[in-house]
């Protein structure tokens, strides 16, 4: 197959003698696939193929280059691509998860108390402790902070560290976060086939039971498609008064799932970024309420543990250069038609062969038997048979061709010695 340089040469050293519809079919066969080199010149070409080859050809490069245009736009253009997403699980041991990788979804959880609106607390009476313990070195970091009211939205709204705090309070409480998370890997307490995490937060100093509405956690979490990463919130809400005894202390065990998201735009699969969120699907076990009438406040203390030791990995990737050119090279397979002209366009030259050189029968090798004058003559058998034009044609032919003028040149300087004693003889 031919470029589209040489279309364009093929048109400037066209003859402006012949027809255009000379000219068209001239060209229609040089685009033609499946042409039949025939080794030889014949009508100044060393092909033969036809006009319906050049235009199926034709057909086919407008085709391919269509598809293969759209293929690459899809690709290339991030309003066109087409992304798949691939899920495989993860064992959170083996790949040594540190709490850093979450530090997103922690430094951002927003802590919330909602109390009656006749409750006699402030919100800079309630608290939260925030508790990291180490079983390894032994020791606990602990750390309280104070609840700052919702100001000219929600007045009995208690909140610390939600996105429209800007108080002092949830600007240590993430300095404190963040320097724990960096520490290293999570001390994980391996409980039968939970994971329990050794953070903890504590709301403490609720003196009014009655008057709380509710207490709420609010982590990152996000929702996987095929178009990208949605975040949002999810919620984990208690009410202190689910349990009977107005004072103590619950206990709410949390199991989170945790799922690793890995996205790129690249069509060549580089430059991945990776997001560590809290799946939608985690959830409260039932709280267990330990409370002492000696005890004049409750505390609320929420743990938490993985309610699996796998994690579930989302890679979303869009469609790869190297997919788009397999999908290309897939549409190639259609000129595997050409065969069907090559043999189409073989048949049809022989034919013309036959026809325009009007070979019917050739005759047989020649069988000699020389006899001179003084003896000797020579005796020329033709023996004739029907060939085809691929025997005519062949090296085998050829062969035999040499064997025979080897034996004529051998024969001709006979008989040139002959003559050339009888010449002497009659001048002497």
């Amino acid at each position: 197959m031919i470029g589209i340089q040489e279309v364009i040469y093929l048109f400037t050293q066209m003859k402006s003698s012949t027809s255009v519809k000379t000219q068209a079919a001239s060209l229609l066969k040089r685009l033609s696939i499946g042409k039949y080199h025939t080794k030889l010149y014949h009508k100044g070409e060393t092909y033969s193929s036809s006009v319906i080859g050049g235009l199926f050809t034709l057909v086919m490069i407008v085709f391919m280059s269509g598809v293969a245009f759209y293929l690459l736009d899809n690709a290339l253009s991030e309003d066109k691509k087409h992304y798949t997403i691939v899920q495989k699980p993860s064992n959170l041991l083996n790949n040594e998860t540190k709490f850093h990788y979450f530090k997103d979804n922690l430094l951002n959880t927003c802590f919330q108390i909602f109390k009656a609106s006749d409750s006699p607390q402030n919100c800079s009476d309630l608290q939260l402790s925030v508790v990291f313990q180490n079983r390894q070195k032994a020791n606990t970091t602990q750390q309280t902070f104070r609840f700052s009211p919702l100001s000219g939205i929600i007045e009995n709204l208690c909140e610390l560290n939600c996105v429209e705090s800007k108080d002092q309070e949830s600007q240590d409480f993430r300095v404190f976060m963040m320097g724990q998370l960096e520490q290293g890997a999570i001390d994980y307490e391996i409980d039968k086939e939970s994971m329990l995490i050794p953070l903890k937060f504590i709301f403490k100093n609720i003196t009014q039971v009655e008057s709380m509405g509710s207490l709420t956690l609010k982590f990152l979490n996000g929702n996987i498609f095929e178009s990208g990463l949605y975040p949002q919130n999810r919620l984990i809400n208690y009410r202190p008064l689910d349990c009977d005894t107005k004072k103590g202390q619950d206990f709410i065990q949390t199991s989170l799932a945790v799922m690793k998201y890995r996205s790129t735009e690249s069509v060549f699969l580089t430059n991945f970024q990776e997001t560590f969120i809290i799946n939608s699907n985690f959830h409260t076990e039932t709280l267990v309420c330990k409370r002492e009438k000696i005890q004049e406040t409750l505390d609320v203390e929420f743990s938490f543990s993985y309610n699996s030791p796998i994690m579930i990995e989302y890679v979303r990737t869009p469609d790869s250069i190297i997919s788009v050119l397999s999908k290309i090279g897939g549409l190639l397979a259609v000129f595997k038609l050409s065969t069907f002209l090559f043999w189409w366009h073989m048949t049809s030259f022989e034919k013309k062969i036959a026809s325009d050189l009007k070979l019917q029968k050739k005759p047989m090798p020649i069988e000699e038997n020389i006899n001179t004058l003084m003896g000797e003559s020579m005796l020329i058998t033709e023996q004739k048979t029907s060939q085809s034009v691929k025997e005519i044609f062949s090296f085998e032919e050829y062969i035999r061709m040499r064997e025979e003028i080897e034996k004529l040149t051998d024969i001709n300087e006979k008989w040139a010695r002959r003559f050339e004693k009888i010449e002497k003889a009659i001048n002497l």
